[in-house]
C-alpha cells in the first residue's frame, strides 16, 4: 500500500523537457548552430524533444536589426511559413526563402516544470551569387580584347610589297630590300 502511494506521488514529478534534435531537414549543417540556404529554396527546421508529458512548442525569430528581442511566430503573416506539431516534434517550414528570412530561429519547448530553447542561425544566399564573378571575368576579357584589337589596328606595319620601291634591287630578296631601307631585321644564318 505504501509503495502504491509512493508511485502515485512520483507520477506528478515531471522533469524539464529535453531537446535532443534541432536541425534543418535535407540540409547539412556543420556545427549544428547555423544553416546556409539559397534564396527561393525550401527550408524545414525540425525540433524534436523528449518529455514525460505533452510538451508545448513555440517558434521565435530574432533578427539582428529588430528593435524587439524576439518575434513570436504563431500564425505567420506571410503565406509561405507554416508550423506543424506532432506529439514530441515540431517543424517550421518556409516554402520560398527570401533574403528577409535571414535570422536566428529559436525552438522553445515548455512543459509543467520549465522550458528549454535552442537557436539556429539561418543564412540566406542570393541565388545569383555565383554569376557576378563570372560576369566580371567576361567583362575583363572583352575589355582586354578590345584594347589589343585597337592597338594592333593603329600600329604601323612594314610594307613588304615588291612592286613599290625596287630602285634597281630587282634581284634582291624582299628581306634584303627591307633591310636596305634602314630597318632593323635580324636575319637567320
Amino acid at each position: 500500500m505504501k509503495i502504491l502511494k509512493l508511485l502515485q506521488n512520483l507520477s506528478f514529478c515531471y522533469p524539464k523537457p529535453l531537446i535532443h534534435k534541432f536541425s534543418p531537414i535535407d540540409k547539412g549543417t556543420r556545427d549544428g548552430k547555423s544553416v546556409n540556404v539559397v534564396e527561393e529554396s525550401r527550408l524545414v527546421l525540425e525540433c524534436v524533444a523528449n518529455s514525460t508529458d505533452t510538451p508545448e512548442f513555440s517558434w521565435l525569430r530574432k533578427r539582428s536589426n529588430s528593435s524587439n528581442n524576439d518575434d513570436l511566430i504563431s500564425e505567420p503573416a506571410r503565406g509561405n511559413i507554416s508550423i506543424s506539431d506532432d506529439y514530441l516534434s515540431s517543424n517550421l517550414t518556409i516554402e520560398s526563402v527570401t533574403l528577409e528570412d535571414r535570422a536566428i530561429y529559436i525552438c522553445r519547448v515548455k512543459n509543467r516544470v520549465g522550458s528549454v530553447e535552442l537557436e539556429m542561425l539561418v543564412r540566406v544566399k542570393d541565388k545569383w551569387l555565383a554569376l557576378w564573378p563570372f560576369l566580371g571575368i567576361v567583362g575583363e576579357v572583352i575589355i582586354l580584347c578590345t584594347i589589343i584589337f585597337i592597338y594592333e589596328k593603329r600600329r604601323q606595319k612594314p610594307d613588304f610589297d615588291d612592286n613599290s620601291d625596287n630602285n634597281g634591287t630587282e634581284n634582291k630578296s624582299p628581306v634584303a630590300s627591307v633591310a636596305s631601307k634602314g630597318q632593323d631585321i635580324r636575319q637567320r644564318k
